[in-house]
């Protein structure tokens, strides 16, 4: 089943029959568009967990972020939820077969 992200305006995310998936919180909306602008791209734990958790400290940052990968995986259900790739250090999200608005947009 594929899967379409519409990142411009407000974060839009549906499956190839149409239905859509919303996710539960904010911040695992938010932790999605940023892998997806990343455009496959590996980033660092560290880095995604400083952006979205500034305020903590490193430790609470990155128990933080462990918990919203799996919020994140348990929204985009067992189909899409493997889309999710994170290592030890590094995370990342596989974009193939999906349509993104925001990669269409940075092709042109």
């Amino acid at each position: 089943m594929t899967l379409a992200l519409k990142l411009f305006g407000s974060l839009v995310i549906s499956q190839g029959d149409g239905d859509l998936i919303r996710l539960p919180t904010r911040k695992s909306e938010a932790l999605l568009a940023y892998l997806v602008a990343q455009e496959g791209s590996e980033v660092s734990r560290e880095t995604v967990a400083d952006l979205l958790w500034p305020l903590s400290g490193p430790e609470q940052a990155r128990a933080s972020l462990r918990q919203e990968l799996s919020v994140l995986r348990k929204g985009l259900g067992p189909t899409h939820g493997e889309r999710i790739f994170s290592g030890a250090d590094r995370m990342s999200f596989d974009g193939s077969g999906a349509s993104i608005d925001l990669w269409r947009f940075r092709a042109l």
